[in-house]
């Protein structure tokens, strides 16, 4: 909570209930509208300056939030029922999914719902705010034939990556080098029935890959120019997905402190924190852009197992993740050159 202090004419600090108060004449609109319109703006510019092969990158993921304990907010968002071995939510559980610029870590976009609601139900309503001459980034709850084809489809140089699933059975249709190959991928007899507007056949391109103890993989893309984008370059892309998790990590762990639950106790005040802490967090996010910019760029604020401008050094997201950060403190910001941190 802020430590909020409204003195009175008389001089008296204003009444506790005041700032419940101003929240409830404030709404939710109003935050929703400012981060819509923040986040368009910042994100866009963000992914701007740290493109690859002329492609901003995004990355599209779920998460979940737990809310304050109260009967309105069961009603309104419920929770996990359990399994049988593990127990059921212990708080109303709000699902989130969000667009986030790759490299930044700022988000584009949000959307939440009841904890039943999907993840790929709320990505729909995601993929048409993802700017042209992109790339984003997926895993494979989102490998959907008629989501992923429009995307691609649409003439605004879109794309997007994933891995494939156990059950794709892609058929080759020309090998561009080893295990590297354009391949088509048959929709499902109930998406053509649901989706008219589909192509006659899905063509995407399929790159297997195995690192050393990990299980051989397959990614599939819209990235079909095996010259325009070089096969261990899209392979390393792909591991950037892993930034997006590592964004969540920031929101909840550490800007929300790791608290049990957020405190708002009706479902429209849930909505309202929920827009306050996606601006409170972007503006965290765009502070520290603007910090990594006056130090050199990204890649002299952050680690080497980190950077990825110029070097495309992968290896610290088919791996092990590193512990800390480097970080390299100007004077004039009371620093001291090159600080360790831990990794946030």
């Amino acid at each position: 909570m802020l430590n909020i202090a409204l003195p009175a004419k008389s001089g008296e600090l204003a009444a506790r209930s005041a700032l419940a108060q101003a929240r409830q004449r404030l709404g939710v609109d109003p935050l929703e509208y400012l981060f819509a319109r923040s986040s368009e703006v910042w994100a866009t510019s963000s992914a701007d300056q740290h493109r690859w092969r002329g492609l901003a990158l995004y990355a599209i993921d779920g998460s979940t939030i737990r809310v304050g304990d109260s009967p309105e907010n069961w009603q309104a968002f419920g929770g996990s029922p359990g399994n049988g071995k593990r127990a059921g939510s212990a708080y109303p559980t709000v699902r989130a999914v969000g667009l986030m610029a790759v490299r930044s870590h700022v988000l584009a976009a949000l959307r939440f719902a009841a904890y039943e609601v999907g993840e790929v139900t709320l990505a729909r309503e995601l993929w048409p705010e993802i700017p042209a001459n992109s790339l984003t980034l997926v895993d494979r709850n989102f490998l959907l034939g008629a989501d992923l084809s429009r995307l691609a489809g649409d003439g605004t140089n879109r794309h997007w990556m994933t891995r494939a699933k156990s059950t794709t059975k892609p058929r080759t249709v020309e090998r561009y080098g080893p295990n590297d190959a354009l391949v088509e991928v048959l929709f499902a007899d109930s998406t053509r029935r649901n989706n008219k507007d589909l192509p006659e056949r899905w063509l995407v391109r399929a790159i297997t890959y195995q690192r050393k103890g990990f299980r051989r993989s397959v990614l599939l893309t819209s990235l079909l120019d095996p010259v325009k984008y070089p096969r261990d370059e899209v392979v390393a892309m792909y591991h950037e997905r892993w930034e997006i998790e590592l964004g969540y990590d920031e929101l909840k762990t550490h800007l929300l402190a790791r608290e049990e639950a957020i405190r708002s106790r009706t479902p429209p005040t849930v909505r309202q924190e929920l827009w306050g802490i996606g601006l409170a967090y972007n503006l965290v996010r765009l502070e520290m852009e603007r910090a990594a910019a006056a130090a050199g760029g990204l890649d002299r604020l952050l680690s080497k197992g980190l950077a990825r401008q110029g070097n495309g050094d992968q290896d610290a997201f088919m791996g092990e993740k590193p512990k800390t950060v480097t970080i390299e403190v100007p004077e004039a910001w009371g620093g001291r050159g090159e600080e360790v941190h831990p990794r946030c």
